[in-house]
């Protein structure tokens, strides 16, 4: 499989260098045709209205949102999440809107309130994961279809539903690569 990361901002090398350690193939993501070459997308952090802007400018609204639909694996983390939601409670913005939960932007705070913290995997007996939440968007509502993979405290942290996954922290920041890893195996599943 060919693995695409958006490349237009974010830690997105980050992301590359983590599946390339995993021994899987990547490309940046840069254009509507780079969509079209890719297995599954990881689209990175970032400012999600920025990100927003690139889509729409190059395009890749539709093609993207369509891939993801006929079952194109797909990863996103903090702004990336924003992006997949179908809804952003607090900022009327364009989404894929193939994820089915609502999101705050900057739901634990601005960038002076970013923080790290041990995460609960339910799906796994393993260690508590170390999130690193900045900017980090809040997920304030979990659709039926939606499955919980992880939380911090009550607050969902990590969500699939299918082959879409979303983390409101930066899982590439890390050396643990346990969601990688849990992403590759639910996209080559």
């Amino acid at each position: 499989m060919l693995y695409g990361v958006l490349s237009h901002q974010g830690a997105y090398i980050l992301h590359e260098n983590m599946l390339r350690k995993l021994g899987r193939d990547v490309l940046g993501v840069f254009t509507a045709e780079d969509i079209n070459k890719i297995d599954a997308l990881i689209i990175p952090g970032g400012e999600s209205t920025t990100l927003l802007k690139f889509f729409e400018r190059l395009d890749l609204m539709n093609i993207t949102r369509q891939r993801i639909i006929d079952g194109m694996p797909v990863l996103g983390t903090c702004a990336g999440i924003i992006l997949l939601t179908r809804d952003v409670a607090n900022n009327n913005q364009d989404t894929l809107g193939v994820l089915d939960i609502s999101i705050e932007r900057m739901g634990y705070g601005r960038q002076v309130n970013s923080f790290e913290a041990k995460i609960e995997m339910p799906v796994s007996s393993e260690k508590p994961f170390n999130g690193i939440f900045i900017r980090a968007p809040r997920i304030i509502r979990v659709g039926e279809d939606v499955e919980i993979i992880a939380k911090l405290i009550d607050d969902p942290v990590a969500v699939r539903s299918g082959k879409i996954w979303g983390t409101t922290f930066h899982p590439e920041l890390t050396n643990d690569n346990r969601f990688h890893k849990m992403f590759i195996k639910a996209a080559e599943g």
